[in-house]
């Protein structure tokens, strides 16, 4: 498995943080094992949130690659950080995030359901590559025999549409 230097310095960042989740892939790792590619996704909670860790970023020698009012991705090396806030993830997600440890730190990461419904998301997508989808559906069938329905059906009642539709 490869976890790039960038990867490294941006968990040494969170470590330290309290207002976010790992999802996607890195979770996926933290979860079940699935190998990440070379990218973290985080869930904050708050537009405020997106702006500071990306100016923390960017200060730190990232470059900015996409921003809007609700999401941003900095780059490295060819590793990127995508930083989103959404309302089902504050609502939903980050109520019931978990803390998971990984070397000596201790990561905040969505639940095994949540990250099971984003994943179903995710694998609907039209434009996912295939090998993104095979990690995906790799994760959920790990995840199917391990989640607990009626925490998946509490999470549903909480989410906004915007993650069927948008996809966060």
């Amino acid at each position: 498995m490869v976890i790039t230097s960038e990867m490294e310095e941006i968990l040494f960042y969170l470590h330290r943080k309290d207002n976010y989740a790992l999802f996607a892939g890195f979770a996926a790792f933290l979860h079940g094992g699935v190998e990440p590619s070379m990218d973290l996704d985080i869930f904050v909670s708050s537009p405020h949130d997106v702006k500071e860790i990306t100016e923390d970023f960017i200060k730190k020698g990232w470059t900015l690659s996409n921003s809007h009012n609700f999401f941003s991705t900095v780059e490295k090396n060819n590793t990127t950080f995508d930083i989103i806030y959404s309302e089902s993830a504050k609502k939903a997600f980050l109520p019931c995030a978990l803390v998971i440890p990984y070397k000596d730190l201790l990561l905040s990461v969505i639940s095994a359901e949540a990250l099971f419904l984003t994943k179903m998301a995710q694998v609907s997508a039209l434009q996912r590559s295939p090998e993104k989808t095979a990690r995906d559906r790799k994760i959920i069938y790990i995840l199917r025999q391990r989640i607990d329905s009626k925490k998946v059906k509490e999470l549903l009642l909480n989410m906004d549409d915007s993650l069927w539709i948008e996809g966060w």
